[in-house]
């Protein structure tokens, strides 16, 4: 009922008293927050449950910070247990720098390839010099006439 309700922390209390903790993990993992994941899986490793624990780093995966894993590990001696959980993050941050390296260097080249196009592109105009494109009104012997201010009857 606290769960439908999403009161994560009356949910997952009432787990552990009861521990029932599977329903436990699930309610972190439907939580979304990383502040209760993280609190439940410090209660994990203090009570020594590390099947929980393992438990844990795969139902939440993406809800729990390295740096929090990596404590607790070191802390506690789970590094065996951990280990899965770091190949795997590791993995997924290598695969996505390498995807952003690949953008990077498309959008550079991309780049490059449009600053040669604007500068070899003239500045006014794009087609041809204004002196080779002609008057846009009849010239006589190549001026235009000048008003003199003197107009016939």
């Amino acid at each position: 009922i606290y769960r439908k309700n999403k009161r994560w922390d009356k949910s997952i209390a009432l787990s552990k008293q009861d521990k029932l903790f599977k329903d436990a993990i699930e309610t972190a993992a439907m939580s979304g927050k990383e502040d209760v994941v993280e609190e439940l899986l410090r209660y994990f490793v203090d009570i020594g449950s590390r099947e929980c624990y393992v438990g844990m780093l795969y139902a939440c995966y993406d809800l729990i910070r390295l740096h929090v894993v990596m404590e607790v590990s070191w802390r506690h001696g789970l590094n065996d247990f951990t280990m899965p959980f770091m190949i795997n993050y590791m993995s997924q941050q290598a695969s996505a720098i390498d995807t952003l390296r690949k953008d990077n260097e498309a959008r550079k080249a991309r780049e490059a390839k449009e600053q040669k196009e604007e500068d070899s592109t003239p500045i006014l105009g794009g087609s041809r010099l204004m002196l080779t494109q002609g008057s846009a009104s009849p010239m006589a012997n190549g001026f235009a006439p000048q008003p003199t201010g003197y107009r016939g009857f």
